[in-house]
């Protein structure tokens, strides 16, 4: 039987190497935000640990990069839309990628990335969703217990001057 909890800080390991200083210029704006770091300190009073609040920021810069890139494309399909994002993610951001508005990073829009992110973890744990619209508060309770999505984290780089 597999040890829960070596298994996520292995996968905790891993998404940080992957993350770690792919997005500066957005970090970099965000961290001259107030505003951004009242949310920020909000997601973390609800003990969210710093890897999926840092995924979801990822999450929320990519997808707003996708659908404004692919806006005017009459003949979008999912697989564009998918294609593009793992282009995205893959690469280094530069000062000429689309400069995402800060008005996107409110804690609605953080919270409905880190749900969107639980639902991605699961299809990778083997899981099968029939719903059009999955309910998240189930998936995270289950993300919680089984996996303890959110009870781990390892030492890394902050990203923001305000963290302590």
């Amino acid at each position: 039987m597999k040890n829960i909890k070596e298994e996520s800080l292995k996968l905790i390991k891993t998404r940080y190497k992957k993350m770690e200083g792919k997005f500066p210029n957005t970090i970099a704006r965000l961290n001259k935000s107030r505003e951004f770091e009242k949310i920020f300190r909000s997601l973390k009073k609800k003990n969210y640990p710093d890897w999926v609040i840092y995924m979801a920021l990822i999450n929320l810069t990519i997808n707003y990069r996708v659908n404004t890139s692919l806006k005017d494309s009459p003949n979008k399909t999912p697989i564009d839309f998918k294609n593009l994002f793992i282009a995205l993610m893959k690469k280094q951001e530069t000062k000429d990628d689309l400069e995402v508005p800060l008005e996107e990073f409110i804690e609605e829009k953080i919270e409905f990335a880190i749900s969107s992110n639980i639902l991605s973890f699961l299809k990778g744990e083997g899981y099968v969703f029939r719903r059009a619209t999955p309910n998240f508060k189930a998936l995270r309770r289950l993300a919680e217990t089984k996996f303890e999505y959110f009870k781990h984290d390892t030492p890394h780089k902050k990203w923001f001057n305000f963290e302590k």
